[in-house]
């Protein structure tokens, strides 16, 4: 696997011309002649893709679209799968109702994922978000610090590389598990060894998204 990164001087991405950026993309992708396929992440959306899909000729994108399914909604049910396989693995049952969540980064991933936290009956799902906005999901309680506040479960939904051995080293005790779709959420293998040091369950991304 591998990131399609498009490097930008521009600080306010909106001054960008989305349609000439994918269509720059679509070069690359076509130069690439399948041997790279690509979809949606950070900082891209579905009028994004639809612009890829043309310029490629619905070929290379791999981002549902023309498709009934909402591929943030699957990305989120596989986080979930993959929180129950785990609380249930370890714990012999998959009730989350006395476990905390803290769920670092709100956007369409991460909103879905604390929603769902709620309905199965978790007993505390802390949000957490630059824009503190999009931390305020009904029957959650935003936080201000996600690596200071203590939770049972981290479940990474932000920008890669947060978990850094600082934050490893001083997250607050009684973490038990970190499972999330940010695709890398340790800044090394450092940070990794020590969550896993003090016993911290880490499913990577891989797997649960």
């Amino acid at each position: 696997g591998a990131k399609v990164v498009v490097k930008s001087d521009h600080k306010d991405l909106s001054f960008i011309e989305r349609k000439g950026l994918m269509e720059c993309a679509a070069k690359a992708l076509h130069a690439l002649a399948g041997g790279m396929y690509t979809g949606c992440d950070l900082n891209t959306g579905d009028i994004d893709m639809d612009y890829l899909v043309e310029a490629t000729g619905n070929r290379f994108v791999l981002a549902g679209r023309d498709s009934l399914v909402d591929t943030n909604v699957a990305t989120a049910s596989s986080v979930i799968g993959s929180i129950l396989g785990t609380v249930e693995v370890m714990q012999g049952s998959a009730d989350i109702s006395e476990l905390t969540f803290t769920v670092q980064g709100c956007g369409k991933v991460g909103t879905t994922v604390a929603k769902e936290l709620i309905r199965l009956g978790a007993k505390h799902v802390q949000t957490c978000d630059l824009y503190p906005e999009c931390a305020k999901i009904p029957e959650c309680s935003p936080i201000e610090d996600w690596a200071s506040t203590p939770c049972d479960f981290l479940v990474p939904c932000a920008n890669s590389l947060a978990i850094t051995e600082e934050v490893a080293a001083n997250f607050p005790d009684g973490i038990k598990y970190c499972v999330g779709a940010t695709n890398s959420p340790f800044a090394n293998e450092n940070a990794k060894t020590i969550f896993n040091k003090r016993g911290v369950m880490h499913i990577p991304e891989s797997i649960s998204s």
